[in-house]
């Protein structure tokens, strides 16, 4: 299993999450 994938894939959904909260 790539951990470090994994590890970017919820760094960039938080980040999206983050954005997202902004927009609202």
């Amino acid at each position: 299993v790539d951990n470090e994938g994994v590890v970017e894939l919820t760094r960039e959904n938080d980040w999206y999450a983050n954005q997202v909260r902004r927009d609202t």
